[in-house]
């Protein structure tokens, strides 16, 4: 290489580099085309309500008589209700993590610049589709379809919302399906109704995630922090 453009081109260099020294961050993070780091984000347990469907008088029987007779019909549903909200929780949560970490965005345990709460109010139905008895079981066949709610809001450390948006679940058209075998003459049934629901709440999350994740960018929580 030519000594005076290789000369030329280190000088130019160390006047730039020089420039750089006595810029602000801001103007030299421009030059190079990059961003500000994204604001810190503390991310609130969902809030979530989940109504289960009231079971038909043969899985009423199944429950009740898995329960060695100390529990109410109550305290099952209590039970379930609890079970299945931890889990739709602990889903989202996770999915969420995932999401601002790939974002760059960095979580804290509480006082971020901004606060994301989710509230999710949830109705499970239950659609028959076949019932068929037999001399030794009872079958029965449907499909749980989840309709409801969700909600999110984005918050500064004010308190104030910068952001929310709801969406209807029955638009995201989730269902799974089911089935219950009852042997007549007694001994174990076969219900996958807790494995569907399971199934169909984390399929929501999916489907709630890929709604609002364009949202929930590196670049949107950057503007809603700007000066």
């Amino acid at each position: 290489m030519n000594k005076n453009l290789l000369k030329k081109r280190t000088l130019n260099t160390l006047a730039l580099s020089s420039l750089l020294a006595f810029t602000s961050p801001t103007w030299a993070l421009d030059w190079f085309g990059g961003d500000a780091a994204p604001p810190s984000l503390t991310l609130a347990p969902a809030e979530i309500a989940i109504e289960l469907p009231a079971p038909i008088h043969r899985d009423l029987e199944l429950l009740l008589s898995g329960t060695g007779g100390g529990k109410s019909l109550a305290e099952l549903e209590s039970r379930a209700v609890r079970k299945f909200s931890t889990l739709l929780r602990k889903e989202l949560d996770t999915e969420l993590r995932k999401h601002f970490e790939g974002e760059g965005v960095p979580l804290v345990q509480e006082g971020g610049l901004l606060t994301l709460r989710n509230f999710l109010d949830i109705a499970v139905s239950r659609q028959l589709h076949e019932m068929e008895t037999t001399a030794d079981y009872e079958l029965e066949r449907g499909v749980l379809t989840l309709s409801g709610t969700f909600h999110y809001r984005l918050e500064n450390n004010s308190g104030e919302a910068l952001r929310e948006r709801r969406l209807d679940i029955a638009e995201l058209q989730v269902q799974e399906k089911y089935l219950v075998k009852a042997p007549l003459g007694g001994g174990e049934a076969e219900n996958s109704s807790d494995q569907a629901t399971e199934q169909a709440l984390t399929k929501l999350v999916g489907l709630l995630l890929e709604r609002v994740e364009d949202d929930l960018e590196a670049d949107e929580l950057r503007d809603m922090t700007a000066p």
